[in-house]
């Protein structure tokens, strides 16, 4: 059982580092200022402005990222 749980603890992190590295790649990180710009109403894919490019975001990206209005919570 120990060994079970050791595994799942480790697959949890490997999908949170994953997560955090696909943010990273796209360029969104801690304290980076964004537009969104659309929402797909097909499959609630999000479209935003990171300084000089368009990304898209999925909708479980999306659903993950905490969002602050002019730098207030």
């Amino acid at each position: 059982m120990k060994s079970r749980r050791f595994w799942y603890h480790n697959r949890r992190e490997s999908a949170q580092f994953c997560f955090l590295k696909h943010l990273e790649k796209l360029g969104l990180t801690l304290g980076k200022q964004i537009q969104i710009t659309d929402v797909t109403d097909f499959d609630g894919s999000v479209e935003i402005r990171l300084s000089d490019k368009q990304v898209n975001i999925s909708r479980e990206v999306a659903k993950h990222i905490l969002i602050s209005s002019n730098g207030k919570n």
